[in-house]
C-alpha cells in the first residue's frame, strides 16, 4: 500500500524529541519541577513520576482549578490527597502497566516562607507511607515560597533514595 506524505512542510519536518530528563538528585527534580510551577505562583501541588531509573515520566499539577475533584489543592494537605490518589491509581510496580515506581512532590505556597513545622514533617512522613503501601517510593517533598524551596527529605533526615551521590546534608530537624 502506498504511504501519502503531507504537502504541508510543518507536517513533514517532525522535531527531534528531546531524551527524558534522568532526575538523579534533588536539584534536578527542582530543575524539572520548577518548569511546571505557574507564574506567578498560586497554590498548587505538583507530582512529578519517575520509573526505576529515575528518569522523568510525566508531571502533574493539581491546582484550585479542578472543578470535578470533591476537594481544592491549596490546603497545606492536599500533599496528603495527592499521595492518595497516586497510591489508589495503582501507578506502582506492576508487571502488566507501566511502572513509574518513584514520584517527587512540591506544594506550591506564595506568600508563605517554605520553612518547615512539625505539621509538614508530618505530612511528609504519612505521604512516604502511603505511597510506599503502594510499592511506591517518595523521594522528596519541596515546599516552593516565593523566593526559596524546602526539601523535606533533607530537613526530616529522611534516607537518600535518590541514584545520584548523596550530599552532605545539614543537620536534621531536632
Amino acid at each position: 500500500m502506498p504511504t501519502t506524505r503531507s504537502r504541508c512542510r510543518t507536517h513533514n519536518a517532525r522535531a527531534e524529541r528531546p531524551e527524558r530528563p534522568e532526575v538523579r538528585d534533588p536539584l534536578a527534580a527542582l530543575d524539572v519541577l520548577t518548569l511546571a510551577v505557574d507564574q506567578p505562583l498560586r497554590p498548587q501541588v505538583v507530582l512529578m513520576l519517575l520509573d526505576a531509573e529515575h528518569t522523568g515520566g510525566s508531571i502533574v499539577v493539581f491546582d484550585t482549578d479542578v472543578d470535578d475533584l470533591d476537594s481544592s489543592f491549596d490546603d497545606d494537605d492536599a500533599v496528603v490527597r495527592v499521595a492518595s490518589l497516586v497510591a489508589d491509581a495503582g501507578i506502582g510496580p506492576d508487571p502488566d502497566a507501566a511502572q513509574w515506581p518513584a514520584v517527587v512532590l512540591a506544594s506550591v505556597r506564595p506568600g508563605r516562607s517554605p520553612l518547615v513545622d512539625h505539621h509538614d514533617a508530618q505530612r511528609f512522613d504519612e505521604a512516604d507511607r502511603i505511597l510506599a503501601d503502594g510499592a511506591i517510593t517518595l523521594l522528596d517533598w519541596f515546599l516552593i515560597g516565593d523566593d526559596q524551596c524546602t526539601s523535606l527529605a533533607e530537613i526530616t533526615g529522611a534516607p537518600w533514595r535518590w541514584k545520584g551521590d548523596e550530599p552532605q546534608w545539614a543537620d536534621p530537624l531536632p
